[in-house]
């Protein structure tokens, strides 16, 4: 079983491919959001593939995560592993106390016929993970390889990750989306980077105006205590949770952008123009993340762009860039489906 760390569009996109090819994996996500976007994902691939699948949210107790039962295929086609790329979009509970069999699961290699696998298919943990729940999972769950999709940012869980999968013997990999090449972060005239949030905040502070932050909610409490409030604008994703914190830290709604990215050029362009923003904060988080649109407004208006470098990675982890390179690493690291006298 491969551990999916997710709550990314490339999670999804991973999830779904695993699932389509009837491979089981165990899937996180940090927020209920992140799952139901998951779940569509998967769905709305084995729709496409004629997969009868039922999958079930995490219940209230967390006990029933979510499986894949009763995979009827009706043609010879349909066990052929897909490797469609499926497009996706991004996201609090505890670790699940029960495990629940999937029945029947077809498996697929190359052109043999189908053989009918007992166990768990596709599970899915929405909750935060410390330590302890990570351990908990692996030790509760099959997993043979561990497969790290979560943003690039996300290096507490990347740190933790890596240390469980060392400790256990996991071969692990990360998923990293592409950022802005070298050129593009030295040979900016309009670009500033800096290395984590607090010297982005002493840098905005530095500086005059108002400035619009689009690096996320996380690190708002951080901005509010180096600069002064007025001088805030935010853009954040519209959860009433959000939405309340930033009021919390003294933000008026006149400073609040709610809404969900990522954003073209032309658009971040009219926020820049309608605020008045003197400069814009971001993360370098990839064309996911819309950064080089946030880059392009900035220049149109001409205004300075202060980036958050991307947190260094544990040394000597495997990396990926592609779905591709992903599905190719999980094909060395798992067992054949069928034994040589098989084929």
């Amino acid at each position: 079983m491969i551990l999916i760390l997710s709550g990314t569009t490339e999670g999804r996109r991973l999830a779904a491919a695993l699932s389509a090819a009837r491979r089981p994996f165990l899937a996180t996500t940090v927020t209920t959001y992140g799952s139901q976007l998951l779940l569509k994902n998967v769905t709305q691939k084995a729709a496409r593939t004629d997969i009868a699948a039922n999958l079930q949210p995490a219940s209230a107790q967390n006990t029933l995560l979510s499986t894949v039962q009763n995979t009827l295929l009706s043609s010879e086609k349909n066990f052929l592993p897909s490797t469609e790329e499926t497009a996706g979009t991004d996201s609090v509970s505890k670790v699940p106390s029960d495990q629940q069999q999937g029945r029947h699961l077809y498996q697929q290699h190359g052109n043999l016929s189908a053989t009918p696998v007992e166990g768990p298919a596709a599970q899915l943990h929405t909750g935060p993970l410390n330590e302890v729940a990570l351990e908990a999972l692996l030790a509760q769950y099959p997993i043979t390889a561990v497969v790290d999709a979560t943003h690039p940012y996300a290096q507490e869980i990347t740190r933790l990750a890596a240390h469980a999968a060392q400790q256990h013997g996991l071969p692990m990999i990360r998923w990293q989306r592409p950022g802005l090449s070298p050129d593009e972060m030295e040979n900016n005239p309009h670009l500033i980077t800096c290395p984590d949030p607090e010297t982005a905040a002493k840098g905005v502070a530095r500086r005059s105006g108002r400035w619009l932050l689009t690096t996320g909610s996380r690190s708002l409490p951080v901005f509010c205590r180096h600069v002064p409030l007025e001088r805030l604008l935010v853009r954040v994703m519209p959860f009433p949770r959000v939405i309340q914190q930033c009021i919390d830290l003294g933000l008026t709604p006149g400073q609040i952008i709610a809404m969900q990215g990522p954003f073209s050029r032309e658009l971040n362009r009219e926020f820049l123009m309608h605020t008045g923003a003197a400069g814009l904060v971001t993360k370098d988080s990839g064309d996911t993340g819309g950064t080089r649109e946030k880059i392009q407004a900035a220049e149109d208006v001409k205004v300075p762009v202060i980036l958050i470098r991307r947190p260094a990675l544990p040394p000597e982890m495997p990396l990926a860039a592609t779905l591709e390179e992903v599905l190719a690493w999980i094909e060395k690291q798992l067992p054949p489906l069928f034994s040589q006298q098989d084929c």
